[in-house]
């Protein structure tokens, strides 16, 4: 290659380049000039930029979004698009009655795990609907170090999912493999000769079943100090039925990452958008990005008796 080649092939690499972060900072700017959407959009703005963000394509999360982009818009807008790191961020939980519900645990209980490491005086409850997941999780050995240990009493592990309501759902065996998340969106799957029948309850009985909030005669008294869940969809199910019972109110930090889960994707960003607007009247958003990880704080530190 001549001299004056090698230099046309700089100067178009310099403009292909040129090009590229042209168009990831009019991306960027086009949209809003933080990675979060403003909570006081109209619902209509809500809507629309929840969808942009997917880029209207099928996919289930911020963390597949980000994987199809290209290099330079993967190093310059990691955040705009995924932020899975934040949910470790510390929390401010009491120090006595703490109680944490950590739905969605699959194989290993990494979130929870964290969570007993970084509160050692919390309950908390692991929960993981499918079976095989379940079988997986209660046999591994950082869990099994948990549940044998000097503080085994504070670690409760179930084979259920939570939602608005309690139901059994058939989930075929071709419709997923050891480890790899599932959604429980659809609840009414066909049969076929092999299949689990799944546990799924109401969240609002669980509160009370677990003992974590107590009805009198004239309020109710308690909280949960953190519920979080990873569990690709069920979290509107379940954000909705606490708001709709008024449970919100006892619910110190909400944390959750929101999915797209194919059966629902028509209606999950109206369902989103919906949702936010809800929380912002009890909790405020310490951070969260659409189709990745928010954190919802109540605004009222000390919300036992309300």
């Amino acid at each position: 290659m001549t001299r004056k080649n090698m230099m046309v092939v700089k100067i178009l690499f310099i403009i292909f380049v040129s090009i590229s972060l042209l168009f990831v900072w009019f991306r960027r700017i086009s949209t809003n000039n933080n990675s979060e959407i403003k909570l006081s959009n109209n619902h209509r703005t809500c809507v629309f930029e929840a969808n942009r963000r997917a880029h209207n394509f099928n996919y289930t999360n911020g963390w597949q979004v980000y994987s199809s982009l290209p290099v330079i818009e993967r190093k310059m807008n990691r955040s705009w698009y995924w932020n899975e790191e934040e949910r470790f961020r510390p929390l401010d939980l009491p120090n006595k009655t703490c109680t944490i519900i950590y739905c969605g645990a699959n194989i290993v209980g990494t979130d929870g795990l964290h969570f007993a490491l970084a509160y050692p005086s919390c309950h908390i409850y692991f929960l993981e609907p499918v079976l095989p997941f379940y079988e997986e999780l209660i046999h591994s050995s950082r869990i099994r170090n948990l549940l044998t240990g000097d503080r085994s009493s504070l670690y409760h592990i179930y084979p259920f999912g939570l939602s608005n309501r309690s139901y059994f759902v058939n989930v075929n065996e071709k419709s997923f493999s050891q480890g790899q998340s599932l959604s429980l969106t659809d609840h009414t799957q066909s049969l076929s000769n092999n299949y689990y029948k799944l546990i799924v309850r109401d969240v609002a009985e669980i509160l009370f079943e677990f003992k974590i909030l107590k009805k009198t005669t004239s309020s109710i008294e308690n909280e949960l100090s953190l519920l979080h869940m990873n569990c690709e969809g069920c979290e509107y199910d379940v954000v909705e039925r606490l708001l709709t019972t008024g449970l919100i109110k006892h619910i110190r930090h909400l944390q959750f990452g929101s999915h797209r889960p194919i059966e629902i994707q028509s209606t999950v960003a109206e369902r989103y958008c919906s949702i936010q607007n809800s929380l912002n009247i009890s909790h405020d958003r310490i951070f969260g990005i659409p189709w990745g990880w928010e954190r919802w704080t109540h605004r009222n530190i000390s919300i036992s008796n309300l």
